[in-house]
């Protein structure tokens, strides 16, 4: 009996959200007068399990030892529960995340990020949703005129990379000896 407890209280793990402001504060104090609305940071996470950080970008799914992303040390780090999977089971569902859900081109700065990354791991590991602060930011920030004009000159320079990617596939189609330019 003992060592059947033992074996459960081995496979539980805390399951942490590990938030960076990428604006080093500059948010919180220009925000009133750039936008006419307070944020409190330009958040970016990342879900530590077991030691590693799981976090998405513009570059898809990515991995680190916790706090080793390159971003300096987190703005605060939230406990969003524990989960009893194993580990495979976990790295297995990460791994499909990346394939499926979480692909490098399927990144957006405003709808799929990060957050968004982070609260799906976080559901499926502990059943618990990341902080409302955090997965509102996107909405706070899109409601001001400048944040619906970003967001209209983001989808603008969307359609004209994939139209130059479209370009340069047809022509290496077209002439395959000539080199591919660099990604």
């Amino acid at each position: 009996m003992a060592s059947a407890s033992r074996g459960r209280a081995e496979s539980v793990s805390e399951v942490l959200l590990y938030v960076y402001d990428l604006s080093n504060g500059m948010v919180e104090a220009l925000s009133p007068a750039l936008i006419g609305k307070e944020l409190s940071g330009l958040w970016h996470t990342g879900i530590v399990l077991r030691g590693t950080e799981y976090y998405y970008g513009c570059l898809g799914v990515d991995s680190s030892p916790a706090g080793k992303t390159g971003l300096g040390d987190p703005h605060r780090v939230v406990s969003l529960g524990h989960t009893e999977l194993p580990h495979d089971v976990c790295v297995e569902y990460i791994r499909d995340l990346a394939r499926y859900s979480y692909r490098r081109s399927s990144y957006d700065l405003f709808r799929h990020n990060c957050n968004h990354f982070s609260e799906d791991l976080s559901l499926f590991l502990t059943g618990n949703s990341i902080p409302m602060d955090i997965r509102e930011l996107p909405d706070d920030f899109l409601s001001t005129p400048m944040g619906n004009m970003m967001h209209s000159f983001q989808h603008i320079s969307d359609e004209a990379l994939k139209a130059l990617e479209q370009h340069s596939d047809h022509e290496q189609q077209r002439n395959p000896q000539s080199p591919r330019p660099p990604q």
